[in-house]
């Protein structure tokens, strides 16, 4: 294999993977409904990657090959986001070489790639069927959990005070007043169970994927959704 051929094969493997990659994302976003937040970074990533490809095809292969056409923009109502990033691009390719720009270029494409894997990893972890957490379990180890317990298991462990808060929450159903729950653990300050109880809601929907739990009244106190029916486990 001459050089020509080399030069051709190495961008006909970035093409290539870069293809793999955009149709990776068209699958595992759609299965799954994203936040605002979720779709602006991914479309960011996802045109990145297209112009990238795109130029690829323009520079080295221009009417001597048939490529397939990709939508630039995996979510339309971020093409301006997407478009402003490729500017942001093209700028900072001011003053260097073009073997200088193409490293640094790739270096970003490594961290979106390796990002948005992970994302896609965890989403799949956590995604949630609404449907079977109606009922959620806890047990004298500190668990706490619905479904898959592999899964979906948030491990507090016994030591601390949120185990106590969510055990007397679950024992105790309706809202309980914040006065109440920081005697029965034995909190100086109704404010330090305000606070883990903040951390308690923020680990739930980490680790389970559920983000209303714990309801609260204001000037009141906290207590389980309604929704939800807590079962002990030894």
């Amino acid at each position: 294999m001459d050089f020509q051929e080399l030069k051709e094969y190495m961008h006909l493997e970035n093409i290539s993977g870069i293809e793999k990659f955009l149709l990776y994302m068209l699958d595992k976003v759609s299965s799954f409904k994203p936040t605002q937040t979720d779709k602006r970074n991914l479309a960011i990533v996802y045109h990145r990657l297209w112009w990238f490809r795109n130029n690829e095809i323009k520079k080295y292969f221009s009417g001597s090959k048939s490529f397939k056409e990709y939508n630039p923009f995996i979510f339309e109502e971020y093409k301006l986001s997407a478009e402003q990033d490729i500017k942001s691009l093209e700028f900072s390719r001011k003053g260097l070489s073009e073997e200088k720009w193409l490293s640094d270029l790739l270096k970003v494409f490594k961290k979106d790639i390796s990002e948005t894997i992970s994302f896609f990893s965890t989403k799949e972890k956590k995604e949630v069927n609404l449907e079977n957490t109606s009922v959620l379990y806890i047990d004298n180890n500190g668990n706490f959990w619905h479904g898959d317990k592999t899964k979906f298991c948030y491990p507090m462990g016994v030591k601390g005070k949120r185990f106590m808060i969510l055990s007397y929450l679950a024992e105790n159903r309706g809202i309980q007043l914040t006065k109440n729950i920081s005697d029965f653990v034995g909190h100086n300050k109704t404010q330090n169970t305000r606070n883990e109880i903040g951390k308690i809601e923020n680990n739930i929907q980490k680790f389970l994927g559920l983000g209303d739990v714990i309801v609260s009244k204001k000037d009141s106190g906290y207590g389980i959704n309604s929704k939800y029916k807590i079962v002990k486990e030894k």
